[in-house]
């Protein structure tokens, strides 16, 4: 998962003696790396994520100094500060400014004693960074197993269990793509509000995976729901669209799992639904089960092929034409109010159709292979593969 702030406050404030005094909010922050410094000025150097520790040696007891640097590495998406409090920074010199400023951004501010080590809670925090560096990356590279359905399943399998994951129970998939690329302040979002919930994330092809174990699916629905409009509100030029899969009962269908995240991802990204269910797809998830596009390709071609070519030669839109008729029936009124054609233009493109291009409309058997075809063309033309 990822080491949350508020994890690490609770597990070791006793030990080093910590006190929050401002920014609580912030407490769901992810911490990435744990950071000392005296020079605010040196704050570009941040990557995001870093908790940062002073004792504010160059302050001369300034709470102005103190304010710079909370400007610089809040900016640089630092996840909280703590003073090492003693002969040239203390809680004294800490303005009911600097408060609220941390307050107003949920940025946690905290205070240890001076007698507390830099170097013991540097290496304590070091340690705990490392230990869940090394076990995420073994969790995500066995769920990435599962995912890409490669031979290794049952090692992963294992894995899996022995961290708290069952063999059998009730998974769902989600896969989020942002219309911008993929960078760290998304990441980090996702995961402190994951924090509330047991949800494990990766990252795969340019996208974000989510794991839901033991939920239902308007749980998880509602999650998204969640995570988007979090997302929407700090970043404001990101769209960022979800696909979600059907019930999957056991880790070895996870990868049946993405593929139906991913379908139900492409297919409403193209309606520009910002969120899609697999399940809600209907008559399209018959089609994902055929695995040989070709065949659906080649299928449209023999149901569609001759009125393509014959628009591609014309310049026309009968193929329009024909679908319209299609889902309306027959009714050459609702087929001119929905093409802006008179109702002449109509009968005479029908004739065409029956005609020249030789397709039986009055035959509902034909009618509903052509209406199957333009469905699957749709398909095509909508899911990623």
């Amino acid at each position: 998962m990822a080491l949350i702030l508020h994890n690490i406050y609770n597990q070791t404030k006793q030990k080093f003696k910590l006190q929050l005094i401002a920014g609580e909010g912030g407490l769901k922050n992810c911490m990435r790396w744990v950071y000392v410094s005296e020079d605010y000025t040196t704050s570009d150097f941040l990557h995001g994520g870093e908790l940062i520790i002073t004792t504010g040696v160059i302050s001369g007891g300034s709470s102005d100094w103190l304010m710079h640097m909370l400007h610089r590495i809040i900016k640089q998406n630092a996840c909280g500060l703590i003073i090492n409090e003693g002969p040239y920074l203390n809680r004294n010199q800490i303005s009911k400014e600097v408060l609220d400023f941390c307050n107003e951004n949920n940025f946690p501010l905290f205070l240890m004693p001076w007698h507390i080590h830099i170097y013991d809670i540097t290496r304590d925090y070091c340690d705990r960074i490392f230990t869940d560096t090394r076990q995420n990356e073994a969790i995500c590279e066995a769920f990435l197993t599962l995912l890409n359905n490669e031979t290794e399943s049952s090692k992963a399998i294992d894995l899996l269990t022995d961290y708290g994951f069952s063999q059998e129970g009730l998974y769902y998939i989600a896969q989020l793509q942002s219309s911008s690329q993929i960078n760290l302040i998304i990441k980090d979002l996702i995961q402190s509000f994951l924090f509330e919930y047991s949800v494990f994330m990766l990252e795969k092809n340019q996208s974000f995976i989510l794991l839901f174990y033991s939920y239902q699916l308007n749980d998880v629905q509602q999650i998204i729901k969640k995570l988007q409009d979090l997302i929407k509100t700090r970043l404001s030029n990101c769209n960022i669209f979800s696909g979600i899969s059907g019930q999957i009962k056991s880790l070895n269908m996870l990868s049946k799992g993405l593929e139906q995240a991913q379908s139900a991802l492409s297919w409403y990204k193209s309606l520009n639904i910002s969120i899609g269910c697999y399940d809600n797809m209907g008559f399209f998830r018959l089609l994902l089960e055929i695995k040989n596009r070709e065949f659906l390709k080649n299928y449209v071609n023999e149901q569609l092929g001759a009125v393509i070519k014959y628009d591609k030669q014309h310049k026309s839109d009968f193929l329009q034409t024909l679908y319209l008729y299609l889902i309306h029936k027959g009714s050459i009124q609702e087929i001119a109010a929905d093409s802006f054609f008179h109702r002449n233009t109509i009968s005479y493109r029908l004739y065409l159709l029956r005609n020249k291009l030789g397709y039986k409309l009055d035959d509902s058997k034909v009618c509903f292979e052509l209406l199957v075809a333009f469905q699957i063309k749709e398909f095509l033309n909508s899911i990623a593969w």
